[in-house]
This record gives C-alpha cells, structure tokens and sequence, in this order.
C-alpha cells in the first residue's frame, strides 16, 4: 500500500514536472517566434505599413527619381534597396531604418537632407525582403556592409563625397557591430536611439510585455535565438563597438523612451574613447521617431554636427 503511494505520488511530480517544462519551452518559443519573425500587419499612420511604404516607393521613384538596386550580403542574403542622387550634393547618407520597419520610413531624412544623396534599404527579412528572420543586429550588420560597399563600388565617381551612416534602433546597433568590423567603412556615423547590449533590451521587453520572470523563460530562450538564428545573442554588444570607432560619432535619444531607455545612450557616450563623439538628448518622443516630430532641431543638432568634423 505505502509502496503504490509512492510511486503515485512520483508519478504526480513527474507529471506536473513535464507539464511545466513543456508550458515554459512553449511560452518560450512563443516569445521568440513574435520576435524574430516581422509581423506583415504593422500600422504606420493608420495604415498597414507595407502598403503605405510602396506608395512612398512610388513617390520617391517618380519625383526624386530614385532608383531601385538590389546587393547580397556575405551570408547570400539578397537585399533591395533605392538610391536617390542629388545634383551637387555635398554627402552621401547610408540610412539604416529600425526593427519591424522598412527602407520607406527613412522619408523623413530623405526630405530633410536634401543636399545630400540618399541611400535607403531594407534590412534582411523586412519590407521587400519578405522571407528569413531577424536578428536585431547579431546579422544585420553584414546588410550595412554589403549596402556601403555596393555604393563605393558602383558609384565610383562620388568617391570624394562625405559617407555618412544615419542608423535608427537596429539599423544604430547594426551600423556600429559593422564599423567595428570594416573600420574604413564610413566617414562619421549618427547613431539615434540604438540599444548599447541586445540581451538586456530583450529581457527588457520580455519582462515589460509578458509580465512573467526572466527565470526560466530567458535562458531558454537565449539558447533558441541562438541556434534559429545561428547567432549568440551575447554577441552582440554596441556598448563594446563604440570604444574602436575612430570617426566622429553623434549618438541621439529621446529623454524618455519605452522601448530603449535613454540610459543605452548614455552608456555608450560614457564609453566612446572617440574625441569627436557627441551626445543629444531630445524631448520626450516615441522611440526612434525624433526626427519625424522634431525635425527643425533634429536637422539643426545634426548639421552642426557634420559642419564641424566633416564640412570644416
């Protein structure tokens, strides 16, 4: 009798046990499946944002006269982009757009540098690259790579021409991860609302979003970034990239930001060895959005930065 007890007890605790395993490797996959994967119903002023995207392609292709090019990344990942050439422009910017948005979001920069040539691209899995994942950066940084070295390749004769990386959330992180491994790969980077360790903003999100411990879903769930997305997660580090970057450095932050706390910024300014670096942080904003809603100073703080350590 006390023997049949037993075994029905441990059968019960195991049982609980594998159901509670199997609950966090499920509530864990869940996680990371909304995380790496786009969600194709995103909206944007109250449209889908796909949909409001290639009428801004439209519009850019009709009256800037922007053209569409297409590079692979060292991975094979096949890349679209526009490149939109001014007459007489002083700089050619690199505009590298934020997680779960696309190459058209960057209008606003396009409009507000308008002596300026402008390149604009979706990162691997977004906007017009619809299949794969993301890795918030752990790969990105190889579509930065491929994008600058496609423009110097292809477009020789603007070779005297200032290459100026402007990067928003990802597109930041991922612009610093790839300066630090092609060091000549631009001539001064603006790096707006950018994450300094991509582990603490996803236990950030995680805990903020789910309400749940970062114990036991996190660690599991690193280990599942990890191998769907053939990546560590530990890796990937702007807080680290910034103490090699040689060229001048403008990192921007909203004063208040739900998504990537100013104090990412404030880390990575502390940690910047770099003399030319500068540090701007603007009025309460949503994230990533600063120089749609406060384009006056967002341009007039972005000038001053380029005309004494580019245009000088």
């Amino acid at each position: 009798m006390i023997k049949r007890q037993i075994r029905t007890r441990t059968f019960t605790f195991f049982r609980i046990g594998l159901i509670t395993i199997t609950i966090v490797f499920v509530v864990s996959y869940i996680s990371l499946r909304k995380i790496l994967y786009i969600d194709k119903d995103i909206q944007l002023e109250g449209k889908n944002m796909l949909v409001l995207a290639k009428q801004i392609r439209k519009n850019l292709i009709e009256k800037l006269h922007a053209k569409h090019f297409t590079c692979t990344t060292k991975d094979k990942k096949k890349l679209n982009g526009l490149f939109i050439e001014r007459k007489n422009a002083k700089a050619t910017l690199l505009l590298c757009h934020g997680y779960q948005c696309c190459k058209e979001v960057n209008l606003g920069y396009i409009n507000m540098f308008p002596n300026c040539n402008a390149i604009t691209f979706d990162f691997r899995s977004h906007g017009e690259n619809k299949h794969g994942i993301t890795t918030i950066g752990c790969h990105e940084y190889k579509d930065v790579i491929a994008v600058a070295q496609w423009f110097k390749e292809t477009h020789s004769e603007q070779k005297n021409k200032p290459f100026v990386i402007i990067g928003v959330s990802m597109g930041g992180a991922a612009a610093l991860k790839a300066i630090k491994d092609e060091p000549m790969l631009c001539d001064a980077l603006i790096i707006d609302s950018s994450y300094s360790s991509l582990k603490s903003i996803i236990h950030n999100t995680f805990v903020q979003k789910s309400g749940l411990p970062t114990f036991p879903f996190l660690p599991i769930m690193e280990k599942m970034w990890n191998y769907l997305g053939s990546c560590d997660i530990n890796a990937m580090k702007p807080l680290d990239c910034v103490k090699t970057i040689k060229q001048p450095l403008m990192l921007i932050h909203s004063c208040v930001d739900s998504i990537v706390p100013v104090q990412e910024s404030l880390l990575m300014y502390a940690q910047a060895t770099n003399a030319g670096v500068k540090l701007w942080i603007g009025p309460e904003c949503p994230h990533g959005w600063l120089h749609e809603k406060f384009p006056g100073i967002y341009k007039k703080k972005v000038e001053s930065f380029l005309r004494k350590r580019i245009f000088a």
